[in-house]
């Protein structure tokens, strides 16, 4: 097996590889190899959130944190907002949520 260091590469070229390989943030310059690491970081500067719950519409940066949140409506009783479908894994949460968004004139 060949290895770089039996290469015929120059460590210019190398360089030169590695950078064209890599992929930067336009906001603060991250860099990486992966594309969608680099998509999936850019989302915390764009506050974009294109994953939504099909039950409460909640919105997440990664399609894996939706499923596991959308796991927990299949698997556990949770009490949601009627007013603005925050979910809860408690009526007690529920009720302090609502008193403290006002929603009480709504209970």
């Amino acid at each position: 097996m060949e290895t770089v260091s039996d290469s015929s590469f120059s460590k210019n070229d190398l360089l030169e590889m590695i950078n064209a390989a890599t992929s930067s943030c336009n906001f603060c310059g991250y860099t990486t190899v992966d594309k969608s690491n680099l998509k999936r970081h850019i989302r915390k500067h764009t506050g974009e959130r294109p994953y939504l719950c099909q039950y409460c519409n909640k919105s997440f940066t990664q399609k894996q944190h939706k499923d596991a949140h959308e796991l927990l409506h299949e698997t556990q009783k949770l009490h949601m907002c009627s007013l603005c479908k925050a979910c809860f894994r408690s009526r007690i949460a529920l009720e302090s949520h609502m008193l403290a968004l006002s929603h009480n004139s709504h209970m």
